[in-house]
């Protein structure tokens, strides 16, 4: 089974924007100091106050990320992303990430760099992939150390997490297949 054959359920900005936030909120002390943590913790993704505030938060110290992602991107909730999808995966194609040996596939990049799986996989926020179509592949902007660990980890063929997907038939720097074609094409 591929993630295409998953069940797609289309996801808003917002819902991205939180699923980002909520991986991210303790790895940035200042958003812990000055915002209240209800903002991920119950949010309320039909208040516009509130998403323009989680919007900024994350772009806070993402931006340089999410200003590469192509804005007719369309987001979709996925059910589930499984162990077998794993060949689909590439890791983010940004300097620290990247190894033309291993064109960034997620199986080659856990044997390169990966490590021991610290949060088990029912704990995680939901990993964020962005492709072209649903055939994939798919790269991973949020959630790279995470499925890098899983994947080193002694996999688990139960393995089943919820995800978000982008997909746009715009380049993205962050996909290494478009940096191929923009580079020779």
């Amino acid at each position: 089974m591929v993630l295409a054959d998953e069940t797609w359920i289309s996801a808003t900005h917002a819902e991205i924007c939180l699923a980002f936030l909520k991986a991210e909120w303790e790895k940035v002390p200042e958003i812990t100091r000055w915002h209240d943590r209800r903002l991920v913790d119950a949010p309320d993704l039909a208040n516009w106050h509130e998403n323009s505030l989680r919007r900024l938060i994350l772009g806070s110290w993402r931006e340089p990320l999410l200003a590469h992602i192509p804005a007719d991107t369309s987001w979709w909730r996925v059910r589930s992303l499984r162990h077998t999808h794993t060949t689909e995966l590439l890791v983010i194609a940004s300097d620290d990430w990247r190894d033309p040996l291993d064109g960034n596939e997620l199986l080659n990049v856990a044997r390169r760099r990966g490590e021991t799986l610290r949060t088990k996989p029912a704990d995680w926020s939901p990993p964020i992939l962005w492709g072209h179509e649903r055939e994939g592949p798919f790269t991973i902007l949020e959630g790279n150390n995470r499925l890098v660990n899983y994947a080193a980890s002694v996999p688990n063929s139960a393995f089943a997490v919820e995800c978000f997907v982008g997909l746009s038939p715009s380049p993205s720097v962050w996909h290494l297949p478009d940096r191929a074609t923009t580079a020779h094409g």
